[in-house]
């Protein structure tokens, strides 16, 4: 098979020059402008466009090139080497792994499995009924964008792909032109799961509550939130809010030093953390805690993790109201003890 890169009326050899892969690479990493690319063999060839970018599919390989052809079927191609690391390679050389044609079989073939789905057989009832009909089967956090085969306009193409365990992912490439270039921008949804693993998204302010309220503690929910904001605003040089997918947190200084988080999902004995770096002075002011707030405090993870747990048998509830007072009686720990 021969492949060949087209820019303008040109076709180029693939063959990678110094300068050039520069470009390819700034172009296609950054600006992620496609290129046209013609892909021949002794029985066809394919005019496709094509860019780079990391992807996971299904199987559990990475993927770094999707290639888009005519007629808009998608080809993922197992390319395991892009700019990674101290190796550079260039676009030219990723495209060598289109050479053979069982790369092509082999996702046609699943692109016309994936057509065949019978979870995507509603495709004629619009995207918005679908997307809806797919959340209550396979759970709302696993459907952000969906499939329609019947409707693909030249403006965008959203693919879903199936992950074993009836999870879905979705990508969805949005074209627009752009002088003499058509750009793609490429939006990842959540990647409900990759390699069979969810992985989850920092928890939103408005989550966080909605957590607390099922758990009839939306008025201490609101109260760390309004808390955390004030502290920001008051103090916006050394203290910032931190979000992950499990906790809803307070920086007070470098977070390598000092940091402060409410559990995201629930009610829990864990209680909430300080972390902080190891300070014999400290832990007196630590101690205190326990008798002003009816905490009680581990001093002893060697690795500056301090853990404010709650007594046995309560929970976070016992807070309410004293959310304000606590986050004060830290910041000034952290001010008495400069690092």
């Amino acid at each position: 098979m021969q492949v060949l890169i087209k820019e303008g009326s040109t076709f180029q050899s693939i063959t990678p020059i110094s300068e050039k892969e520069e470009k390819w690479r700034s172009k296609l990493l950054n600006e992620r402008i496609l290129e046209e690319i013609i892909l021949q063999d002794e029985k066809r060839t394919i005019k496709v466009k094509a860019f780079c970018e990391e992807f996971a599919f299904p199987d559990g390989n990475s993927v770094d090139l999707l290639i888009v052809d005519d007629k808009f079927r998608i080809y993922l191609c197992e390319v395991k080497m892009a700019w990674r690391g101290s190796e550079r390679y260039g676009f030219g050389q990723a495209l060598e792994y289109l050479k053979s044609v069982k790369t092509f079989e082999k996702f046609e073939d699943f692109w016309e499995k994936l057509q065949n789905n019978k979870s995507l057989k509603l495709i004629n009832i619009g995207r918005e009924k679908l997307k809806k009909k797919l959340k209550k089967s396979f759970g709302e956090e696993n459907v952000v964008s969906v499939l329609v085969m019947n409707e693909i306009p030249p403006k965008f193409i959203p693919v879903v792909y199936e992950i074993p365990g009836s999870r879905f992912y979705a990508v969805e490439l949005n074209f627009f032109k752009k002088g003499n270039y058509e750009i793609v921008a490429v939006k990842k949804y959540g990647w409900p799961a990759v390699f069979g693993k969810k992985i989850r998204r920092p928890i939103t302010k408005e989550k966080f509550i909605e957590n607390y309220t099922q758990l009839g503690l939306r008025d201490l929910a609101e109260e760390i939130v309004d808390v955390f904001q004030r502290v920001c605003e008051e103090n916006p040089s050394f203290v910032k809010i931190r979000r992950t997918p499990k906790y809803y947190s307070l920086v007070i200084g470098d977070p390598k030093v000092f940091s402060v988080g409410f559990h995201s999902t629930r009610e829990t004995d864990d209680g909430i953390w300080v972390e902080v770096q190891p300070d014999e002075n400290m832990k007196r002011e630590f101690l205190k805690l326990e008798r002003k707030f009816g905490l009680k405090v581990d001093i002893k993870d060697k690795k500056g993790t301090k853990w404010i747990k709650f007594p046995e048998g309560k929970g976070v509830s016992i807070l309410r109201g004293k959310i304000k007072d606590l986050v004060y009686e830290l910041i000034r720990i952290y001010k008495s003890h400069p690092r």
